[in-house]
């Protein structure tokens, strides 16, 4: 069935009420309830690591006002107008300022309207609700007379079933890729910090007696030592090809910037530079499997590359080598970035110099321990290397069929209509 044979009501009918976060700025505190901003807002999940801290008098205050309950469907109404959230979880424990509210009927209903406003549909009618020139905004009245399509329900329940199947598996695969994420730091951590790596019996090295040496930081097992980061692997600092010349910019490398190092691994650039690109600029191709450090802007983030590629000059590049693999090289940067940050100057924009980390001493333990550590790891770094390619092809698919299925140029299977 054509799209243009189902029915548009407003979002104020469609759901069981539409409203937005405060409007009020709380003071900030160091510890206290999270409020949440547009900012904040991402495809599957929050940013609750970086959200706002304000009193629990404030939170109580906001809530009262705009509480978020389950299935309520955010969407930002400031800046980059139109991230949609879907809170899907019974315990919510932050509020909201800068977004909207659609509060829905079912979960149904809650589906239907986050795939909807993701579509194509869905923001050409956005882009005509706009405001401002510097910032662009959206009022709450324009939302609550927002144009939501409305097919009859079994063609509801069929569409919504296709496309959350695939982001459930899309979700499945990065919960279990922050579980195997955890799982190998908290490895890294026992062998590495606490020294308890499996000794010659298998049993916890530090615990069972392992012989300890005296070093320039206190003890540590023999046959370890410190030794700067320059010494042990090279290090790589990006560059800018000019943006005044066009034949620089185009197919050929991935190249990105800083602001990548926030995703959980980088499969993919910010953009692409040509060979002339690459010559031309002080950027380098860094193999897959370096370890990436923010260190302007994005001070201190930390991930790693999944595919080749190169960067700007906020971001320096460890490179893995035969010795030092990935496996070992990521714990280890993971595990000193707060000391390596704290290195960081500036007034208007803080910064770390690659020569910090080049000379930043850490500690390295025998050969032997380093290769059993990689045969354990690599085999979880595989998998999430898998499960990140994985989510991308099942997002292009998704992100394909989305339109199409809202159009209705694919038609859904038929199936019975059970009510909601």
């Amino acid at each position: 069935m054509n799209s243009n044979k189902w029915d548009f009501i407003p979002a104020e009918t469609f759901c069981i009420k539409v409203t937005d976060g405060t409007h009020d700025s709380p003071k900030r505190v160091e510890s206290g309830k999270k409020l949440i901003t547009s900012k904040h807002m991402n495809e599957f999940n929050l940013d609750f690591q970086n959200a706002y801290m304000i009193s629990n008098e404030d939170f109580e205050q906001i809530n009262q006002r705009s509480k978020v309950d389950q299935y309520d469907l955010i969407f930002s109404m400031i800046g980059t107008v139109g991230n949609v959230y879907l809170e899907k979880d019974n315990k919510i424990d932050y509020v909201v300022k800068n977004v909207g509210i659609f509060k829905n009927k079912n979960k149904l209903d809650a589906l239907w309207l986050f795939y909807y406003l993701k579509s194509n549909l869905a923001k050409e009618y956005l882009y005509s609700y706009l405001n401002g020139s510097t910032q662009q905004y959206i009022t709450l009245d324009s939302l609550r007379k927002y144009p939501i399509l409305n097919p009859n329900l079994n063609t509801k329940k069929q569409i919504v079933k296709i496309l959350s199947s695939l982001d459930d598996k899309i979700e499945l695969n990065q919960k279990i890729n922050k579980n195997l994420e955890e799982l190998a730091q908290t490895l890294y951590k026992r062998w590495f910090v606490d020294f308890e790596f499996p000794n010659q019996e298998g049993l916890p090295y530090y615990s069972s007696g392992g012989e300890m040496v005296e070093s320039e930081l206190g003890l540590i097992p023999k046959g370890w030592e410190y030794k700067p980061i320059q010494s042990i692997v090279d290090t790589v600092l990006g560059g800018t090809p000019s943006r005044k010349i066009s034949d620089y910019w185009g197919p050929g490398y991935e190249w990105l910037k800083s602001g990548e190092l926030n995703n959980f691994r980088i499969i993919k650039g910010t953009e692409t530079i040509t060979q002339k690109g690459l010559d031309s600029s002080a950027t380098k191709i860094m193999p897959k499997g370096t370890v990436l450090i923010g260190i302007t802007g994005y001070v201190g983030l930390v991930s790693m590359l999944e595919i080749e590629a190169c960067a700007n000059q906020s971001v320096v590049g460890i490179i893995p080598n035969n010795l030092f693999p990935r496996t070992f090289l990521y714990g280890l940067i993971k595990s000193e970035i707060g000391d390596i940050a704290s290195k960081q100057t500036g007034s208007a924009q803080q910064h770390i110099n690659k020569s910090d980390i080049n000379t930043h001493r850490v500690l390295i333990p025998t050969n032997q321990l380093i290769t059993k550590f990689h045969s354990i790891l690599e085999p979880i770094h595989q998998k999430l290397s898998n499960n990140i390619f994985e989510n991308e092809k099942l997002s292009i698919i998704r992100d394909e069929l989305l339109p199409k299925l809202m159009s209705g140029e694919i038609e859904v299977p038929a199936g019975e209509d059970n009510g909601a």
